[in-house]
C-alpha cells in the first residue's frame, strides 16, 4: 500500500488566500492548507490518508509516485554547501561517502535513495517549492 512518504510533496504559499498549501501532484485534489508548513502537511497527510481509504473502498488504486518528483542528485548538490551532507545521509541512511560522491560526480541517486532524501527532506520542512506566485 502506498505511503505519503512514497510521494514529492510541493508546499507553497498562496498569496491570495494568504496560507501555505501543500499538495501530491500526482493525485488530483489530493492538497491541504495551512498557517505554516507545518500545519499544511500534517493537514495533507489527513486528506492523503482520508483519499487513500476512498480509492481502497472503491477498488481503485492511487496513482503512482512520479519519479521526476523525487529528489535529485542536483537539487541536493546545490544545497551542499548550506547543509551537512553527512547529517542528511544519516538521516537518509543513506552511507556519507556514498551520498559525497554522488554529488561530486553529479550522478543521479537510485529512485530508493531519491524517496529517502525526499521524505528526509519534507520531514525536516526544507523542500519547498514556490508554486503559488
Amino acid at each position: 500500500m502506498k505511503n505519503i512518504k512514497d510521494y514529492a510533496v510541493q508546499i507553497y504559499w498562496d498569496d491570495r488566500a494568504q496560507y501555505f498549501v501543500a499538495e501530491i501532484p500526482e493525485i488530483p485534489t489530493c492538497a491541504a492548507d495551512g498557517v505554516t508548513q507545518i500545519e499544511a502537511m500534517a493537514n495533507l497527510e489527513v486528506t492523503f490518508a482520508i483519499m487513500k481509504e476512498a480509492y481502497a473502498e472503491s477498488d481503485l488504486t492511487l496513482p503512482a509516485p512520479s519519479p521526476e518528483n523525487q529528489f535529485s542528485v542536483n537539487q541536493l548538490a546545490s544545497l551542499a554547501s548550506i547543509v551537512k551532507v553527512s547529517q542528511i545521509a544519516k538521516l537518509a541512511n543513506i552511507p556519507g561517502q556514498t551520498l559525497v560522491s554522488k554529488i561530486k560526480r553529479r550522478t543521479p541517486f537510485s529512485l530508493g535513495e531519491s524517496r529517502k532524501l525526499t521524505r528526509v527532506f519534507h520531514e525536516h520542512g526544507l523542500l519547498v517549492s514556490e508554486h503559488g506566485r
